[in-house]
């Protein structure tokens, strides 16, 4: 997955920056991040209706709240349970 020119990774540090800012002096946002990557995935389109998907910024209040939402459940599923691996959908 190619990520987006504003994200980049320093393996050797092991730091990531977000629009050049490290990580650490900004506000992680798991909701943003996760929907980028959706947006990664899918080739900026929508799975469902495939029409081209809006930036963050231009999403409704209640979707990005949807994204945190959904982003949170999965940190937090992953804080109980840090000993799990993830799969690939194998329902093709």
């Amino acid at each position: 997955m190619k990520l987006p020119a504003r994200f980049t990774v320093d393996m050797a540090a092991p730091v990531c920056y977000l629009e050049d800012k490290p990580m650490t002096e900004i506000l992680i946002d798991l909701g943003r991040i996760a929907y980028e990557g959706y947006c990664l995935q899918a080739d900026g389109h929508s799975l469902v209706s495939g029409k081209a998907l809006p930036t963050w910024e231009k999403q409704s209040p209640e979707i990005r709240a949807s994204w945190r939402a959904a982003a949170d459940a999965v940190f937090m599923w992953l804080e109980l349970h840090p000993k799990t691996t993830r799969i690939e959908d194998k329902t093709e």
